[in-house]
């Protein structure tokens, strides 16, 4: 008996994160649009916030010490965030959806993107330094293949969502796929090192 592969295990998780940042981005544009349209101004407005909150989780990332308890906190921040965040949008969306001031849309837009982008922007360097400790690949191989597994994980994402889960299923089973993929990936970094192969 051995141990899963931590590398392959860190790797679908990153599948995983890149799922959940492209995931969100998607049901919440939909609810923004509701009220403000999908007009160019809005998609700046939201990639703008977006990416910001992204960039200060890689920043930040990359400072916290490497023990997976950190990863553990952050999913679990996460998961219990998403449960509530579709209930939270709509009501602060009821509060401003009748106020068209740049403020109350970008409050909605850093509530339902930014704090997830932020969060997730968090797992990605602390998957690099993990798995640093943990294999003898040089530093900058192992983080091309993390960004780049989150980045496959946000277009598989972008597809399944665009074309099937939110024209057929809707806001809600859509969410609900986001939040397991966050509970799954809270599982693998906690059984990392009881998942065996035979």
């Amino acid at each position: 008996m051995k141990y899963l592969n931590t590398k392959i295990i860190y790797l679908f998780i990153a599948i995983l994160e890149g799922g959940v940042l492209m995931g969100n981005e998607l049901i919440f544009s939909r609810i923004y649009g509701l009220s403000y349209g999908n007009s160019i101004d809005s998609w700046i407005k939201m990639l703008i916030f977006s990416i910001i909150s992204l960039s200060l989780g890689y920043y930040l990332g990359g400072k916290i010490k490497r023990h997976r308890f950190y990863l553990l906190l952050i999913f679990g921040i996460a998961i219990l965030y998403q449960i509530f965040l579709i209930e939270g949008s709509f009501y602060i969306f009821e509060k401003i959806a009748t106020k068209s001031s740049d403020f109350f849309k970008i409050t909605f837009i850093i509530y339902s993107i930014g704090i997830m982008a932020f969060l997730m922007g968090l797992v990605t360097p602390l998957l690099v330094n993990y798995l640093c400790n943990k294999t003898e690949v040089s530093r900058s191989f192992l983080a091309g293949m993390i960004y780049g597994s989150s980045t496959l994980g946000g277009v598989i994402i972008t597809l399944l969502f665009g074309f099937m889960i939110l024209p057929n299923q809707g806001l809600i089973v859509a969410n609900n796929v986001l939040i397991a993929f966050l509970v799954l990936s809270f599982l693998l970094v906690f059984l990392n090192k009881i998942i065996v192969v035979r």
